[in-house]
C-alpha cells in the first residue's frame, strides 16, 4: 500500500506542479488545488514514514535510477526563496540553491544530507556561514558559493568537507578568514577566492592541503603574503596573484612551493629592485613566463620582471660627492654640495651633517634628494656632511668637510695701500684654519711664484718685500684649491722731486738773473698716482697768464710713467717793472693724495744799465715758504728792519744778523730756516716790505722699518703718532686699519696728539693700522703700525664618551681656539695618559681642523 500511494501523490503532484491537469479536474480546478495542497502535505507525511524521497516546494527534483551512476538532483534556483528549503531528501546528490536571496547558512539547514556531491549557493545574499553547517557533507566534491556577501569566513565553517575537490567562492566580499579554516579540506584540488577584499594572506592561510592544485586569488586587493602563508601545499601547480597591490614576495613566501609550474603576477605595483633579485631568479628556474610587470622605479616603469637582466634589477648602491673632499666657504655665502649616487633600483639619498641628519625646518636649508642647499650659512654649520645612499638593506655613504670661515672685520677690506720700495701686509685670517689644507696666493689669477719677494706667513699673510707699481692688483687667499678671500693691493709713491733745474744747469738756492735775459725753471716729479706738480711765487699760485709785463707758463709737457714736468718761462720787454714784480721765492711744490714734496730757488732780477735804487713808496710782498728752505728777500738799499720784534730795530747794519742769515752782494737778505715776521728793506726813499710766513707740513716720527705690536687679548693697546711740534698749519689725524677709516668710539679713542688707543682688544683687532696726518694745505705724512693679537690656546669642552660600532666611521672632534691659531695633536691611551702615544695620519685615520676621522 504504502509503495502505490507514494506513486499515485508524486504523480498528483508532478503534474500539478507541470501544470498538466486531467479533462475532468478542470471544471473543479480550484477544489483540485486544495486537495492538492492536502494531499503533498500527506505525501511528505507518508514519504518520512516510509523513508522514501520527495522533492520540496517549488523545486525541481528529477533522478538518474542507473545502479552505476545514481543521481538525485533538487533544482530550487530563480525562485527568490530567503532560506534554504526544509526537508531535502536524504538521497540528495546535487542540490542547486542558487540565485535566491538566502541570507545565511544555519546549522541544521543542510543536516543529514551526507549523499550530497554537488552544492551550488551562488548568487544569493548569504552573509554568515554559522560554523558547522556542512558538517554532514561528508560527501560534497564541490561548492560554490561566490557572488554572496559573507565577509569573513568563522572557524567551523568549513568542517565536514572532507571530501571536498573545489571550492568556488569568487566575489563574496570576503575580507578574512579564521587561522585553519581550510584546514578540513584534505582533498581540495581548486580553491578560487579571486575578487575578494582579502588585503593580506596570514600565516599558514593554506596549511595542510596536500592535494591543492590550482589556488585563484587576482583581484583581491592583496598587498602582503605573510611568511608561511603557503606553507605545506606540496602539490600546488598554479597560483594567480594577478591584479593585486603587491609590491614585493617576501623570499619564503614561494620557496615551499615544490610543484609550482604557473604563476600570474600581473597587474600589481611590483617593486622590482634588489628585494625581488630572488624572485627574478626564482622564476627563471621555474621556466615561468609570465612574471609581473614593473611599477618602479621608475627607469624600469612598465618592464616585465622577466625581459630584465639581473644588473637592471639589482645592482649596489654607490656614492661620491662631487668636488674635493674639503670645501671652504665664507660665512654668508650659499654651500651647495653635490651628490652623485647611482644604483639598481636607483638608491634613496640622504643627507647629515656629523651624523645628524638635516632639520628642514630650517629654511635655510634646501634637500633635493642627490643636492644639498644652504643659504647664509654660519660658522657653526662646519663639520662632516655625509651623503647616504640607501637601496634596501644597504647603505654606502660619502664624506666631505665643510669649513666655515669666520669672515672678520680682517677680512672685511677690499684693498690695502702700501708705498713703493716698502714691504706690503696682505691678510687672510681664516678662523677656523683648516690643518693639513696648503694656503696659497695668487695673482691676477696666476699663482705666485716661488720667489724671495713673496712670503706666507703661518697666519697665512701674503708679505711682499720691495713693492713695486706693477705689484697693484687683485691677490686671491687659496685655501685647498678654493679662492676664499680677495685682495686688492694699491701702490702708491709720495711725490718726489727728481729735477729741478735752471736752465740746463741744477737750479741753485740762490738765482741772479738779469732783465734783459730769458730763462726757464724746469720742475720734474715722480709719484703715484702721478702728482700735480706746480709753481709758486711768494707762496702764491702762479697763474698762467701775463701778469705784471712777463709770462709764466705752467706746462704738463707729459707723464713720463709717474714722472710730471712742469715749466715756468721768463720773458719782458720792460726790465724796470720786471726787477720789482718778478724777484722772489719760486717754489714747486709736486702732490698727489699721499704726499708732496717742494723745492724753492730765490730768483733776483737786477739790470746792468740801470740803477733801481730810487724807490720813492712802500711796496708790501708776502712770502710763504716751507719749514727747512732757504729764503732770500731781494734789496739795493741801506738797512734792514725787522718789524716782527716788539720794537722795531735795524738789523744791520746797526745790529748783527740772526745765526740763520746773511747779506748778499747785492745787499739781499738771505736765510736758512727762516722764521715767520715782516722785513723791511729801507730803498731810497721807499721801503720794501717782506711779509714772510714758514709753513711747516706735518712729519710724523718713524722707527726704521714696519714695526710690530703685539696685544693680548683684553689688553689696552696705544699707537703712536707724534708728528713736528709747531706744524703750521697744525695738522689733524685720521686712523685706518687695513685700509678703511677706524670707527671712532666702542673701544677705539683718539687722542688729541693722534694716537690711538684700542681697549680691551678684540681677536679681530689684528692688522694693519695707519696714521695720516694732514693740514688744510692737503699736506700729508702717515705711518703705519703692524698689530698683532694673541691668546692662550684654549679647549672647548666636548663629549668624553663615545660608542661607536665596529667597521663605520667614527668622528672625535677638538675645536682648539688661540692666536695664533694653535696646532691640535692627538693622543691614544688606554686611561693612563702618562702612557698615551701620539695618533699619527694613517690609511685608517684622516686627521683635520680639530676633527679625527677613524674610518
Amino acid at each position: 500500500v504504502c509503495g502505490y500511494d507514494v506513486i499515485l501523490v508524486s504523480s498528483l503532484s508532478v503534474k500539478r506542479r507541470r501544470g498538466e491537469k486531467p479533462a475532468a479536474a478542470k471544471r473543479m480546478e480550484p477544489y483540485y488545488e486544495t486537495a492538492a495542497r492536502l494531499a503533498l502535505v500527506w505525501t511528505q507525511l507518508v514519504l518520512l514514514a516510509c523513508g522514501q524521497s520527495y522533492c520540496p516546494d517549488l523545486c525541481y527534483c528529477y533522478q538518474n535510477l542507473d545502479p552505476d551512476s545514481y543521481t538525485y538532483t533538487v533544482d530550487c534556483s530563480y525562485k527568490e526563496r530567503t532560506s534554504i528549503p526544509r526537508f531535502i531528501p536524504a538521497s540528495t546528490t546535487h542540490l542547486d540553491l542558487s540565485n535566491n536571496n538566502i541570507g545565511r547558512i544555519g546549522k541544521s539547514d543542510l543536516a543529514g544530507l551526507s549523499s550530497l556531491v554537488f552544492l551550488q549557493l551562488h548568487g544569493n545574499l548569504i552573509s554568515e556561514i554559522e560554523p558547522g553547517s556542512f558538517s554532514d557533507l561528508t560527501s560534497l566534491q564541490a561548492l560554490f558559493i561566490y557572488n554572496n556577501r559573507i565577509r569573513e569566513l568563522k572557524a567551523g565553517a568549513l568542517v565536514g568537507l572532507g571530501s571536498l575537490y573545489e571550492l568556488d567562492a569568487h566575489n563574496i566580499h570576503l575580507e578574512s578568514f579564521a587561522d585553519g579554516v581550510f584546514n578540513p579540506l584534505t582533498t581540495v584540488a581548486y580553491i578560487d577566492l579571486s575578487d575578494n577584499r582579502l588585503e593580506l594572506l596570514p600565516p599558514n592561510s593554506f596549511n595542510g592541503l596536500p592535494k591543492l592544485r590550482t589556488l585563484l586569488l587576482n583581484g583581491s586587493f592583496i598587498h602582503r603574503i605573510a611568511k608561511g602563508a603557503l606553507n605545506n601545499l606540496p602539490s600546488l601547480q598554479v597560483l594567480n596573484l594577478d591584479n593585486n597591490s603587491l609590491m614585493r614576495v617576501a623570499q619564503s613566501a614561494f620557496l615551499t612551493l615544490p610543484a609550482i609550474n604557473n604563476i600570474s603576477l600581473e597587474m600589481n605595483q611590483y617593486v622590482c629592485d634588489c628585494e625581488s633579485s630572488w624572485l627574478y631568479g626564482w622564476l627563471m628556474k621555474k621556466g615561468v613566463v609570465a612574471g609581473p610587470v614593473c611599477t618602479s622605479p621608475v627607469p624600469l616603469l612598465g618592464r616585465p620582471l622577466l625581459q630584465l637582466k639581473p644588473q637592471d634589477i639589482c645592482r649596489p648602491p654607490r656614492v661620491a660627492i662631487a668636488g674635493p673632499p674639503y670645501v671652504i666657504i665664507n660665512q654668508s655665502a650659499t654651500l651647495m654640495l653635490f651628490c652623485n649616487a647611482s644604483g639598481a633600483p636607483p638608491p634613496e639619498v640622504k643627507w647629515s651633517i656629523n651624523g645628524t641628519t638635516f632639520n628642514l625646518m630650517d629654511t635655510r636649508v634646501a634637500s633635493y634628494n642627490t643636492s644639498l642647499r644652504i643659504r647664509n650659512v654660519r660658522v657653526n654649520d662646519s663639520g662632516v656632511y655625509h651623503c647616504c645612499a640607501s637601496s634596501g638593506d644597504t647603505s654606502v655613504s660619502s664624506s666631505v668637510h665643510v669649513t666655515v670661515l669666520d669672515v672678520t672685520s680682517e677680512n672685511n677690506i677690499s684693498s690695502i695701500v702700501a708705498n713703493i720700495s716698502t714691504t706690503a701686509y696682505i691678510p687672510c685670517v681664516i678662523k677656523p684654519l683648516p690643518v693639513a689644507l696648503p694656503v696659497t696666493w695668487t695673482f691676477l689669477n696666476r699663482p705666485l711664484q716661488s720667489l724671495p719677494k713673496y712670503t706666507i706667513t703661518s697666519t697665512s699673510t701674503l708679505v711682499l718685500n720691495n713693492v713695486t707699481i706693477s705689484d697693484g692688483g687683485e691677490y686671491q687667499c687659496v685655501v685647498g684649491g678654493a679662492i676664499v678671500l680677495k685682495r686688492t693691493l694699491v701702490t702708491i709713491a709720495p711725490p718726489t722731486i727728481t729735477r729741478f733745474l735752471q736752465g740746463s744747469c741744477s737750479s741753485p738756492q740762490y738765482v741772479t738773473l738779469n732783465t734783459s735775459s730769458i730763462s726757464d725753471f724746469v720742475c720734474e716729479a715722480f709719484g703715484f698716482p702721478p702728482p700735480t706738480v706746480q709753481w709758486l711765487y711768494n707762496g702764491a699760485l702762479l697763474p698762467n697768464r701775463t701778469r705784471f709785463s712777463f709770462i709764466s707758463t705752467i706746462t704738463n709737457t707729459s707723464l713720463l710713467g709717474s714722472l710730471m714736468r712742469a715749466t715756468v718761462i721768463f720773458t719782458t720787454t720792460n726790465q724796470t717793472i720786471l726787477k720789482t714784480t718778478a724777484s722772489g721765492n719760486y717754489t714747486c711744490v709736486a702732490s698727489n693724495p699721499y704726499g708732496s714734496d717742494v723745492k724753492t730757488t730765490i730768483v733776483d732780477l737786477v739790470d746792468n744799465s740801470t740803477a733801481t735804487s730810487n724807490i720813492t713808496s712802500v711796496m708790501i710782498f708776502p712770502i710763504l715758504v716751507f719749514r727747512n728752505q732757504n729764503l732770500t728777500l731781494p734789496c739795493n738799499g741801506s738797512a734792514w728792519i725787522n718789524q716782527t720784534l716788539p720794537v722795531s730795530s735795524p738789523v744791520y747794519p746797526s745790529s748783527p744778523l740772526p745765526p740763520n742769515a746773511f747779506i748778499t752782494k747785492k745787499n739781499s737778505l738771505f736765510f736758512i730756516q727762516p722764521k715767520t715776521g715782516m722785513y723791511v728793506c729801507l730803498q731810497g726813499g721807499g721801503a720794501l716790505k717782506y711779509n714772510v710766513t714758514v709753513r711747516d707740513p706735518p712729519s710724523i716720527r718713524k722707527d726704521c722699518g714696519l714695526p710690530v705690536l703685539t696685544f693680548s687679548i683684553g689688553q689696552s693697546a696705544l699707537l703712536p703718532c707724534t708728528t713736528n711740534i709747531g706744524a703750521n698749519p697744525a695738522p689733524s689725524f685720521t686712523w685706518y686699519k687695513d685700509g678703511r677709516v677706524v670707527p671712532l668710539g666702542g673701544h677705539f679713542t683718539q687722542n688729541t696728539n693722534g694716537s690711538l688707543l684700542i681697549s680691551s682688544a678684540l681677536a679681530g683687532d689684528a692688522g694693519l693700522y695707519t696714521c695720516v696726518a694732514a693740514n688744510i694745505n692737503n699736506e700729508m705724512d702717515t705711518y703705519t703700525i703692524s698689530v698683532n693679537i694673541s691668546m692662550l690656546p684654549i679647549i672647548t669642552p666636548g663629549p668624553t664618551y663615545l660608542a661607536a660600532v665596529k667597521g663605520t666611521l667614527t668622528q672625535l672632534q677638538c675645536l682648539g681656539a688661540g692666536l695664533p691659531p694653535p696646532t691640535i695633536t692627538w693622543w691614544k691611551s688606554n686611561g693612563d695618559i702618562s702612557m698615551a702615544t701620539q695618533v699619527q695620519p694613517s690609511s685608517g685615520v684622516v686627521m683635520g681642523d680639530g676633527y679625527l676621522v677613524i674610518t
